[in-house]
């Protein structure tokens, strides 16, 4: 009994960290920044993939100024909006929300 309860606790905790869609092939259309909290929100061209995910607010991707790489990412967002490079982004599920959260990017021409 205890197996199949770790069985299928691991594949749940799985399917949780497994909540993402990649979309490659997009250009940054809109970076929104809040002062009071220091959240970017961002729109890309075309939408980004939602499907099969909870997020839905029309497609903005948000990215914490507590997430890991958070400099790092708005940087690359900036430069790739200016420069009108391609970008692939990552968005997940953020718990709670109604937004996805944006967790990688990656610039390439």
């Amino acid at each position: 009994m205890k197996k199949l309860i770790y069985i299928l606790l691991s594949t749940l905790c799985f399917s949780v960290f497994a909540d993402y869609k990649d979309s490659p092939d997009l250009q940054i259309s809109q970076i929104s920044a809040w002062g009071s909290s220091g959240e970017i929100l961002i729109q890309t061209n075309p939408k980004h993939s939602i499907e099969g995910l909870g997020c839905s607010s029309n497609y903005w991707l948000k990215l914490r100024k507590t997430d890991d790489g958070y400099q790092a990412m708005l940087s690359m967002l900036m430069t790739a909006q200016i420069a009108k490079t391609s970008v692939l982004v990552r968005a997940t599920d953020d718990a709670g929300t109604d937004f996805c959260r944006l967790e990688r990017v990656i610039s390439y021409q």
